[in-house]
């Protein structure tokens, strides 16, 4: 049964970073303010601690959004709107449209890293073709130097299940997260990787449930497994 909830900014980069890209396993007692980037650290010692700043040019979630992020479900259409507005703003992000759903909403994939592996980046996919081409790459120790020669890529993608919505708000805090934080840790991090992200999987699944969810969610979550909110009607999410 997935039981949404209420989650803070630092709350989706935790729940992305440190599990696979998922709905909440269980409900949050109470609703904390989303708009706090402040350091959170989960029950298994698993600690985010924001940037000392972030870029102002880069819109920040709340402008974008409406409102802070986790206080609400956001619909599939302003998450596509936010991601656009991040990449145009950042030299850190370039976003691709990879597909078009049933039902006309866009599937899109976020390039995140340095301006100058952004730059070389159809060299960098070129790089992990070759890895697997026996005619370039003809044994162990070839591979071995093409690969301490590669820039690795972090692939992670959110929102396979439709009633799973919580990991499309992550996937915004992570990519504001990247695209803004001005701090050295990121930097490193942006000149060493290359960072793809899929914000939504399921467009039309993630509608349908989030749509269905703010016609009978009251004005406050409510984390109890029987309340209407978690009973969601068929066809379900999955």
């Amino acid at each position: 049964m997935n039981r949404p909830s209420g989650l803070t900014a630092a709350g989706c980069v935790l729940f992305s970073l440190a599990t696979a890209p998922a709905g909440l396993a269980r409900p949050l007692p109470q609703v904390r303010p989303a708009a706090d980037l402040s350091a959170s650290t989960r029950p298994d010692g698993f600690t985010f601690t924001p940037a000392p700043s972030y870029r102002g040019d880069v819109p920040r979630l709340e402008k974008l959004l409406g409102a802070p992020l986790g206080a609400r479900f956001t619909e599939h259409r302003d998450l596509v709107a936010t991601v656009r507005a991040i990449a145009k703003a950042s030299d850190r992000v370039r976003v691709v449209d990879y597909g078009v759903t049933s039902e006309g909403r866009p599937l899109l994939l976020c390039f995140v890293s340095s301006p100058a592996n952004l730059a070389r980046i159809d060299a960098i996919a070129r790089g992990l073709r070759d890895l697997s081409d026996a005619r370039i790459v003809p044994d162990e120790a070839a591979a071995r130097a093409r690969i301490a020669e590669q820039v690795p890529v972090v692939w992670l993608s959110y929102n396979v299940h439709g009633n799973e919505p919580s990991s499309s708000e992550a996937a915004l805090a992570v990519l504001y997260h990247l695209a803004a934080a001005q701090d050295d840790a990121t930097t490193r991090l942006l000149d060493d990787v290359l960072v793809v992200i899929d914000p939504c999987l399921n467009p039309d699944g993630r509608d349908r449930y989030v749509h269905w969810y703010q016609s009978v969610v009251g004005a406050t979550p409510d984390p109890e497994p029987a309340s209407r909110e978690h009973d969601e009607p068929p066809p379900g999410g999955r």
